[in-house]
């Protein structure tokens, strides 16, 4: 009944991750999970703890990234009226590691934060299409959030040592963006930030001269979910100096 105690305990080891696949079939998931769960609280209000360990995990998405096996250690706690709470959770593999921890609530305040790094000098990623495609090198990805989901406080750096598209090749990129008050849920909300290059490579004679060398910009803008209006906004490079908007 409702009102009946809940006292569950469960241990579990060397479960298949192919067992997500019945519920997501283009997951196409691998590896294997161990770990502990206690419920407590009553039927109408779980309390859930939980320590997992997912051990050779691969998906379809992780091998188009070509990240390789991945092991995942997890922590935490979750409340339908508080969400889930990470002690901690950490993530290693050949080509890439991360932590996170915090509070993810979709119905309150979250505070979480995220950091990935590559084991290596950088971890290539190709996005796109094959006939336009997009190729990344990440150094480094951290991202913080705060606050209630439609009003939250986000922090987001990266360190990406190449960005290449079909009609561009930019090194050394350096990017750093905050919002105080940024809508998760519509993807919209007033975003500042700044961005760095070392160099450009670009196949236009025009504009070509105008970027050589180490290139900074910096804006204030207002995101929406299809469109981005400038309120402000400067361009430097050693043959420029300019200021945007619109």
């Amino acid at each position: 009944t409702a009102g009946q105690a809940l006292d569950l305990a469960a241990q579990f080891s060397a479960l298949p991750a192919a067992l997500a696949n019945d519920f997501s079939p283009n997951l196409d998931a691998v590896g294997t999970l161990g770990g502990t769960a206690q419920v407590t609280g009553s039927p109408s209000a779980p309390e859930v703890r939980f320590n997992a360990q997912l051990a050779g995990v691969e998906t379809s998405q992780t091998r188009q990234a070509g990240l390789g096996p991945l092991a995942v250690d997890a922590a935490g706690s979750y409340t339908m009226a508080g969400g889930v709470v990470l002690d901690h959770a950490t993530l290693s593999g050949d080509k890439i590691s991360g932590k996170a921890a915090g509070t993810i609530n979709p119905n309150g305040a979250s505070d979480f934060a995220v950091d990935l790094t590559s084991s290596g000098p950088s971890l290539p990623l190709t996005f796109g299409s094959a006939a336009s495609p997009v190729k990344i090198e990440i150094q480094s990805l951290s991202a913080k959030v705060a606050g209630e989901i439609t009003q939250a406080r986000v922090d987001v750096s990266a360190i990406l040592p190449s960005v290449t598209t079909s009609p561009a090749k930019v090194d050394g990129l350096v990017l750093a963006l905050h919002s105080d008050a940024f809508d998760l849920k519509s993807r919209a909300g007033p975003v500042s930030g700044t961005v760095s290059v070392d160099k450009v490579g670009l196949d236009n004679a025009t504009i070509a001269p105008l970027i050589a060398g180490k290139v900074t910009a910096a804006l204030n803008a207002l995101l929406t979910s299809d469109a981005v209006a400038i309120d402000s906004g400067s361009l430097k490079s050693d043959a420029l100096n300019s200021q945007v908007a619109g």
